[in-house]
């Protein structure tokens, strides 16, 4: 594996040379996700993957760590959540097209901790869901395991 360093807005990497490019926790410290998600295309080979983990704005949790924020919490000050739907737009906008995705952490931040097994799709409600899209001009990409379930 090859290390690069540079800002994701900006890659110094050729188009498609990358067969994977994964964000944890990371649109939401993004100033411009928008771009952030645009050059991860760029970089993505045909029926390369994006992998995205993210905490939505419409959970428990996301609205939790968006009052640490609003708080004055050092970490999560800097971060802008955004809602499933609003990263949902954004893949589209960007030409990404989601092709699987999973969620968790349906308990409330403010309870005990307790695991939890993963649920097939993209779940409201959900603390943390992983996203797996492609490029739309992907070959083929396998959409039948997408699940959007905003409720």
């Amino acid at each position: 594996m090859l290390a690069v360093r540079g800002a994701g807005e900006n890659l110094p990497l050729r188009n498609g040379a990358v067969g994977a490019v994964v964000m944890v926790a990371t649109l939401c410290f993004a100033t411009d996700p928008a771009r952030l998600l645009a050059e991860a295309a760029r970089v993505l080979w045909p029926g390369g993957r994006l992998v995205l983990g993210l905490v939505p704005l419409d959970s428990a949790w996301g609205r939790s760590y968006a009052q640490r924020g609003r708080s004055g919490h050092p970490f999560y000050r800097h971060a802008r959540f955004l809602t499933l739907e609003d990263h949902r737009r954004l893949l589209v906008a960007t030409g990404l097209q989601v092709v699987d995705g999973r969620s968790t952490l349906f308990q409330s931040p403010d309870d005990a901790p307790t695991a939890e097994p993963l649920r097939h799709g993209l779940l409201g409600g959900a603390g943390f869901v992983g996203i797996a899209a492609t490029r739309d001009d992907a070959e083929d990409p396998d959409t039948s395991a997408h699940d959007w379930d905003l409720a």
